[in-house]
This record gives C-alpha cells, sequence and structure tokens, in this order.
C-alpha cells in the first residue's frame, strides 16, 4: 500500500528541496500532481511562516553548497 503525503506534507518536501523560490510555485507543483486545493491548504498563518522559512533554509544550504564546491 503506497500512502502519498498529505498537501502540507508535501509542500514541505518541496520547500526543503531548495528548488522553489516562492509558495505560489509549491502550490503550483502540487495541482500539476493532483493535489486538489493546493493553494487553500497553503495560506493559512500556521503553514505559511513555516514554508516561508523552509524555502529560505533550503536556498541557504543550496547557496552554501555552491560556495564550498
Amino acid at each position: 500500500m503506497n500512502l502519498r503525503p498529505t498537501t502540507v506534507e508535501r509542500a514541505f518536501q518541496l520547500a526543503q528541496s531548495g528548488d522553489y523560490d516562492r509558495i505560489t510555485d509549491i502550490s503550483n507543483r502540487l495541482k500539476k500532481e493532483g493535489y486538489e486545493y493546493a493553494q487553500s491548504h497553503l495560506s493559512g498563518a500556521t503553514v505559511v511562516g513555516p514554508l516561508r522559512r523552509a524555502i529560505a533554509a533550503a536556498k541557504a544550504a543550496t547557496a552554501d553548497r555552491a560556495e564550498t564546491s
């Protein structure tokens, strides 16, 4: 049995990948993956702040790796 992550879990996976700059980009990707109503799941204050921090942390980590390569 293959359970797919919830919309919010998948959003954090995408944010932590470092491939996305904005929540809107993540929402669009989720829609392409078949997650309906992705934007509404990602619009609450309890999700937006942590998601933005996850995006920023992933970008910083990617930049750090690029500098040390």
